[in-house]
């Protein structure tokens, strides 16, 4: 879905078109409240040379709302993820190795080539929807999610507080469930429990 889509499905779903000089308002007050509640979602990002503070540098500037990266890839692989000092004693290889995140900026060691792509996968909150084409991931996994949170403010709009409540409780419902898959996707497999070595047999 994009953004001209999900604003003709909120007013005619609301049965409201005659709002349809402020839907952008109640769009952008939509994601405000999407974005309140939500934790993070997965998201995916291509690095290229535009993203680099140089040419030749290594160091390449976040996407907003970036929460968690879950894993960068080179070429053809993953790379490790490690801290400063690492990223450093590393930075002259001839292979790509690994990076670091810092809280704007990730760092590769060794320095990517020119015109080199990287891939990341990483937990964070989706773009806004500015022009009419515009689109997320969240948004095309979730449109109801969008559409029920644009429709809180058309129906406040029309002081119809009580269809407000009934999409505002329904889009938190939908984020909540929406945080507890990507809790389970952040915090990864479980490790069990430890053998239990004193126990003795009664055998």
């Amino acid at each position: 879905m994009i953004k001209s889509e999900l604003r003709a499905a909120a007013l005619g779903d609301s049965h409201k078109e005659n709002y349809s000089a402020e839907i952008d308002r109640f769009i952008r007050q939509g994601e405000a409240l999407i974005k309140s509640r939500l934790e993070s979602y997965g998201l995916e990002y291509t690095f290229t040379d535009a993203d680099r503070s140089g040419v030749t540098s290594p160091v390449y500037t976040l996407p907003a709302r970036v929460t968690v990266v879950k894993y960068l890839s080179g070429v053809d692989y993953p790379l490790d993820q490690v801290d400063e000092n690492l990223v450093a004693a590393r930075r002259s290889s001839s292979l790509l190795e690994c990076f670091c995140v810092r809280p704007n900026s990730l760092v590769v060691a060794g320095t990517p080539g020119a015109g080199v792509q990287l891939t990341m996968q990483y937990f964070g909150l989706p773009a806004p929807l500015v022009a009419d084409g515009d689109t997320n991931a969240l948004i095309n996994d979730y449109e109801q999610l969008y559409i029920e949170a644009t429709q809180v403010y058309i129906f406040k709009r029309a002081q119809d507080y009580e269809s407000a409540k009934i999409a505002q409780d329904s889009a938190f419902s939908l984020i909540d469930e929406i945080n507890r898959k990507m809790k389970k996707q952040i915090g990864g497999a479980r490790a069990s429990g430890p053998y239990n070595v004193s126990f003795r047999s009664s055998f």
